[in-house]
């Protein structure tokens, strides 16, 4: 259920120096296109243009640095560096980073054969239930997740149930069997809310031996999305990165986890305006986890409202709608393409479809099927009608379920999200 798809570009010391010059010398002959980006990045930049002062190659460089989120040209220039170590690091098969008694434990299977080519040593183990979706009770967790798993994304049962069960078990198993533990994780809440699993009950003990790689960016990558995104000396590169797990980390977790199952998200919103420093990304994914409840504007999730909203300039399919939000719209990236369709689906089970399908001679599949949006669709919008009024089918957020109205709802003031019930 990876839901990381853009590769990180390859840079090179070459490449950079070309670019800088050939962008200095557009900005010198007028290019408005040049100019304006220069100005967008350069930090001085209002400076620059009220004193008529020159703009040298070091601007230009310093400007394209700030483009690929990094403070200076020297800092991009070691950046780059680093990375053509690693791959000559790969490519002469240095010593391995670790040791055959290293777990590698991360959500998906997006970098396991990354890790691999980079030299890593060690197993690795793919935990990825998404809580970030569907109910999250308090008791009979793994009955509710393998339910909603194999009917939300069309699996059969029995092999979802097996899975699943292989999977938390070896979880559980994995401490006593390592030495150590590394988890790779990244800022979005499927990633943050599997990773508050992780934390929450792992045992004390086991909380020295185990580290952290948690990022929210890469340089060079203006959408960063995931681990996936990353070349092998990319992931190669993070491995100075890593942190070891303490016991504020999983006091959080354990604190975010109980807020994540309750019936009221009342719990949840006070730990995302508590102190988050131990887990720097957890109140922004426990923001956006808290988006897909109802909105006050008009009851529908933030991915609901982003879908529709979509489908506005005509008839699109159901992978273009997707690669649009992943690409353009949403803030921060969690869902798959299962868990997409997943939510397209639920849509369409309402009582008033806010969109249309259209008809072709064989069903197509979700990426495949051309979408319209109807004058439901249209007046939810525009806040003329209600997502409860089309009386759409039960949906859970964490341990929230959403079936007859008042629901709960969020809605921005002054730019930190407040819930309310209506």
């Amino acid at each position: 259920m990876s839901h990381s798809s853009l590769e990180a570009p390859r840079l090179s010391l070459e490449f950079i120096r070309k670019r800088a010059k050939r962008l200095h010398k557009r900005f010198l002959q007028g290019d408005e296109e040049t100019r304006n980006w220069f100005y967008q990045n350069h930090p001085l930049a209002s400076d620059r243009r009220q004193s008529g002062q020159p703009i040298k190659l070091a601007d230009i460089q310093w400007a394209i640095s700030r483009d690929y989120g990094l403070p200076s040209w020297p800092a991009l220039v070691k950046h780059v560096n680093d990375l053509e170590f690693h791959r000559r690091a790969i490519a002469t098969t240095a010593p391995p980073l670790d040791t055959d008694s290293t777990l590698h434990l991360r959500c998906g299977s997006d970098i396991r054969q990354g890790l691999k080519i980079a030299g890593f040593c060690g197993e690795f183990l793919e935990f990825s239930d998404p809580f970030c979706q569907g109910p999250v009770p308090v008791s009979n967790l793994l009955e509710a997740r393998v339910q909603f798993i194999s009917q939300a994304y069309k699996l059969p049962k029995q092999e979802v149930e097996v899975r699943q069960k292989e999977e938390y078990q070896a979880l559980s198993e994995c401490w006593d069997r390592y030495e150590r533990v590394v988890l790779w994780f990244e800022h979005d809440s499927y990633d943050q809310l599997i990773l508050v699993y992780i934390l929450a009950h792992m045992p004390e003990s086991a909380v020295d031996k185990t580290s952290l790689i948690n990022i929210d960016r890469f340089p060079a990558i203006k959408r960063f999305h995931g681990l996936g995104n990353l070349d092998p000396e990319g992931l190669r590169s993070l491995w100075k990165q890593q942190i070891t797990v303490t016991s504020g980390m999983k006091g959080k977790a354990k604190g975010v986890w109980r807020a994540l199952t309750c019936e009221s998200p009342g719990l949840l919103e006070a730990e995302m305006n508590s102190d988050s420093s131990d887990l720097p990304f957890m109140a922004g994914a426990v923001l956006r986890h808290l988006q897909e409840l109802p909105s006050l504007f008009n009851g529908l999730s933030l991915t609901q409202q982003l879908t529709l909203e979509a489908m506005r300039n005509g008839p699109v399919s159901g992978g273009q709608i997707f690669g649009h939000l992943v690409r353009e719209t949403e803030p921060r990236v969690f869902l798959g393409d299962l868990m997409f369709f997943a939510e397209l689906n639920s849509m369409r089970a309402a009582r008033r479809v806010p969109f249309d399908v259209e008809l072709n001679e064989a069903p197509q599949p979700w990426p495949k099927r051309v979408l319209k949006l109807n004058d439901t669709g249209n007046k939810l919008l525009t806040g003329e009608l209600d997502w409860s009024q089309c009386h759409p089918p039960e949906r859970w957020v964490g341990g929230v379920r959403l079936a007859a109205t008042p629901w709960y709802r969020w809605y921005m003031a002054g730019g930190k999200l407040e819930l309310t019930q209506k």
